[in-house]
């Protein structure tokens, strides 16, 4: 429950405020600091949003849903051209060509992925059920000493050890 509510957070936030910073692109506070700007912003200024929903087969929000079910609930749009074709419509001062165009939309891409929460919920669900801890004593350490801190942990690794066939 805390992980999804981090989730949101980080949606939120990146969403509604992506600068980072409190109303109107000033930090809070006395006295005003220089706003960075990432490439999320540089991305979403040059319009890559229209062209991220209207050539990607589908949305990050309609991605994780499709993932929570695990099933092809909603099916991914065919575009309607090919993608260096599209990008010609989105070159401005900050993506001079169409090549820049195509990895600006790929971070986009790769970001609205990695912030969407259904997204995030089922890939740490997936991590969490595949990942494996091992670990290997080097010759000083494996006489641990029994008032070290670690030594329980070492004692628990030999038990399951010893439990698997």
């Amino acid at each position: 429950p805390e992980a999804t509510l981090a989730d949101l957070e980080v949606y939120f936030q990146h969403i509604h405020n992506p600068s980072g910073t409190s109303e109107g692109g000033r930090s809070a506070g006395m006295y005003q600091r220089p706003v960075r700007e990432n490439q999320f912003q540089k991305c979403l200024r040059a319009g890559l949003q229209r062209f991220v929903d209207e050539n990607i087969g589908m949305s990050a929000e309609q991605l994780g849903q499709n993932l929570i079910a695990s099933s092809r609930g909603n099916e991914p749009k065919n575009p309607t051209c090919l993608p260096d074709e599209a990008a010609l419509d989105f070159i401005c001062d900050e993506f001079s060509d169409s090549e820049t165009v195509l990895t600006g939309v790929k971070y986009l891409a790769a970001y609205l992925l990695s912030i969407d929460p259904a997204v995030r919920i089922v890939v740490r669900q997936d991590y969490t059920d595949r990942v494996e801890f091992t670990t290997a004593a080097t010759t000083k350490g494996r006489d641990f000493n029994p008032h070290s801190p670690l030594f329980n942990i070492k004692r628990t690794f030999v038990e399951v050890r010893e439990q698997e066939p």
